[in-house]
């Protein structure tokens, strides 16, 4: 297929009218086989990747901690997009030398029944953070906004398979001394488990449980 047309086209009419309508998958498969399109997208175009990343991933804009890392990568926020958005795969790179690791960035956004429910960033120190602590999140009903989502229409039989089947996670883990990032849970998985323990006071706890396995 010949990309030519787009060289015809006033690069105005791209920036304003035809880079802005396309999903950041559209742009990467663009960039990696139209040449004419390479330097349009990668260059200038900071503000397009950034609405792009933040339209994915609301918690990108919970906290200005995220902006000021992003925006130290070799590739600002299209650096970004190429880590975040494929799934997470091991690689071996036990041969290679990187800086030490001090604290990790943790962005996580959390919908129920395809629609947005809240955001949470979290800051985790390697030095004194286990990484597989529990408490890393931990929110409450109470805590989240859900006036649209209509939960008060559950019975209460079926709140644990409506949390099972319907809440749904994406979960960003950014290295600010590496600057990568890496997508630990797309917004598609699903729990593994679900439980409620109830309280003296009569209140129940859901404590909803996904889990990662990858190589070693």
């Amino acid at each position: 297929m010949s990309m030519s047309i787009f060289s015809r086209l006033d690069p105005d009419i791209m920036h304003t009218h035809i880079l802005p309508r396309l999903d950041g998958t559209t742009l990467i498969v663009l960039f990696s086989v139209c040449s004419e399109l390479r330097h349009m997208i990668c260059h200038n175009n900071e503000d397009l990747w950034r609405n792009i990343c933040t339209s994915k991933w609301p918690s990108l804009l919970k906290d200005p901690i995220v902006h000021n890392v992003i925006s130290t990568f070799p590739g600002g926020y299209r650096s970004f997009f190429s880590d975040a958005f494929p799934s997470l795969h091991h690689l071996n790179n036990s041969h290679c030398s990187y800086p030490l690791t001090i604290d990790l960035i943790h962005a996580v956004d959390i919908y129920i029944h395809g629609e947005y429910l809240t955001s949470s960033v979290r800051v985790q120190s390697l030095n004194t953070d286990c990484l597989s602590s529990s408490d890393l999140f931990h929110l409450t009903f109470d805590d989240l906004n859900m006036s649209h989502i209509h939960t008060k229409e559950w019975k209460e039989e079926d709140v644990l398979k409506n949390l099972w089947t319907l809440l749904k996670l994406s979960w960003i883990v950014i290295d600010p001394i590496r600057k990568r990032a890496a997508n630990l849970l797309r917004s598609s998985c699903e729990p593994v488990r679900v439980s409620q323990r109830n309280h003296e006071r009569g209140l129940g706890e859901h404590t909803i449980q996904y889990e990662l396995v990858m190589a070693g």
